[in-house]
């Protein structure tokens, strides 16, 4: 894992240091080159506040927020941090058990930019990795990427 906040590509707020170091793995297996986890929700205020007052010479970061998934926890850490992440122009994924309407709708209206679902599968957790890293490589200005 990259340890500088002020040039991360995706950052990952995760209450889990195992399930983090998971997705980290599948990020850069997936084409991700920078790759960061700022801790869970509480320890991660001061890296997230720098990440927010940098981003205008930061090209391209996302936040991904994948925090207990049975509960609201991730949804109500996304509207917390939504204004100021929009303020920055970060955008924020989200992480979910499952791709039922009404948990993206509630993402969604959150604040996230993007819901992604948690699989258990090997193959299946590989594959939204990956769809992850396209999905960030999509949001890139034009200019990022050579356009």
């Amino acid at each position: 894992m990259k340890n500088s906040t002020s040039d991360s590509v995706l950052a990952i707020i995760d209450d889990d240091p195992y399930s983090a170091r998971l997705l980290t793995r599948a990020l850069f297996l997936a084409g991700a080159t920078n790759v960061e986890w700022l801790g869970g929700p509480v320890d991660c205020s001061a890296k997230l506040s720098v990440l927010f007052q940098g981003q205008s010479s930061n090209l391209g970061s996302a936040i991904i927020v994948d925090l207990k998934g049975h509960s609201d926890a991730t949804r109500d850490f996304i509207a917390e941090i939504a204004g100021a992440a929009e303020h920055a122009n970060l955008p924020i994924l989200a992480m979910a058990l499952s791709d039922d309407q009404q948990t993206s709708v509630a993402l969604h209206a959150a604040g996230a930019s993007a819901v992604f679902v948690r699989h258990a599968d090997r193959d299946d957790y590989a594959r939204q990795a990956s769809e992850i890293v396209s999905f960030w490589v999509r949001l890139q200005r034009p200019v990022a990427v050579g356009m």
